[in-house]
């Protein structure tokens, strides 16, 4: 097991990010202008004080009147130009804040395709199943009875929850998500399945490593989105035929949340690259995949880990901040 070191459409890029200019350029033209303004004053203010004073002490006086005129000047120069970088930096990380942000969304977006092809599948088995219960009710009497409106009524409330399931991940952006006590256990075990009904992981061999019931504080649409990309990412990496192993464990008061492959890895110089935006190794790819596992990790003050995995590939470990238990069981949401 790997250590884990604790500690809706896009913008035009113009309107998002500003070009970067030269840093070098920038430097150079800065230290000329404060050299050709510091060189002037001293010229020109000795020229004046030498034509001015009569005396040495009338000379010293000068001399100090100008060496305080030249701090003021240059300490008022050097403000307005650290000011205005400083100024500029914090508007591009905003707009590199906001722009995420949009593409965390429009990752959402698509991440709610893959859902809505496992819900449709699943809706359809549940009206199967309502059809057949609804037909052995109007046939059966007293205990048989009884079993099969039980059946109905389990079948309603699952309908019910996927529908609420699809429509709140498509529809909700960023940071508006607030925080649920639920069973993390289920969740992964749902989105696993919600996954495997993907084309790119039908043919993978997939298994989930988990206690039997871990209930936890957190955002439930940004863990479901995360597994789901993590699984997607691996099946991608075995060929859309490999061994994908997801794993739940506790570390150093973390929920850490595992996802194995026996793909080819990532090499050790690519890891730290592989977590910031835009970067991708595949010919079209987008650089955005890892986008959601980041905002997932950062909602629940953790981070992600790139490590080797026992498969032989890649294992990227989500560590989730873990939350004091809930004593009113009335809290916990029902699966």
């Amino acid at each position: 097991m790997a250590d884990y070191p604790f500690s809706s459409g896009f913008p035009e890029a113009s309107n998002v990010i500003e070009t970067p200019g030269n840093p070098l350029k920038t430097a150079l033209l800065v230290s000329a202008c404060f050299f050709v303004a510091g060189v002037s004053y001293i010229l020109l203010s000795s020229r004046i004080a030498a034509l001015t004073a009569a005396t040495i002490p009338e000379l010293a006086f000068i001399e100090q009147i100008k060496g305080f005129l030249f701090i003021v000047c240059m300490t008022l120069l050097l403000f307005g130009v650290i000011y205005g970088l400083l100024l500029r930096i914090h508007r591009q990380h905003q707009r590199i804040m906001n722009f995420g942000n949009r593409l965390i969304a429009a990752e959402r977006q698509a991440t709610a395709a893959v859902f809505a092809d496992s819900v449709a599948h699943d809706l359809g088995n549940m009206l199967m199943s309502l059809e057949y219960y609804t037909g052995e009710l109007a046939e059966t009497t007293g205990e048989e009875k009884a079993a099969a409106l039980g059946q109905l009524t389990e079948s309603h409330a699952r309908l019910k929850s996927l529908v609420q399931r699809l429509t709140a991940a498509g529809g909700r952006p960023p940071g508006e998500a607030q925080k649920q006590y639920f069973n993390l256990v289920f969740a992964l075990n749902d989105a696993l399945r919600f996954a495997e009904k993907h084309r790119s992981v039908r043919s993978s061999k997939v298994e989930l490593k988990a206690p039997g019931e871990w209930m936890f504080m957190g955002h439930l649409l940004l863990i479901y989105q995360m597994t789901i990309n993590l699984v997607l990412n691996a099946a991608d990496a075995t060929g859309y035929k490999g061994h994908i192993r997801l794993r739940l464990l506790e570390k150093n008061g973390f929920a850490v949340i595992e996802v194995h492959d026996n793909g080819p890895g990532v090499p050790e110089s690519r890891r730290n690259a592989l977590l910031e935006p835009f970067y991708t190794t595949k010919k079209d790819g987008s650089g955005l995949g890892l986008l959601s596992v980041q905002a997932c990790a950062h909602a629940h003050q953790g981070e992600v880990v790139i490590g080797d995995s026992d498969l032989g590939g890649a294992c990227f470990a989500v560590c989730l901040k873990k939350t004091p238990p809930v004593v009113d069981d009335e809290a916990a949401e029902a699966y």
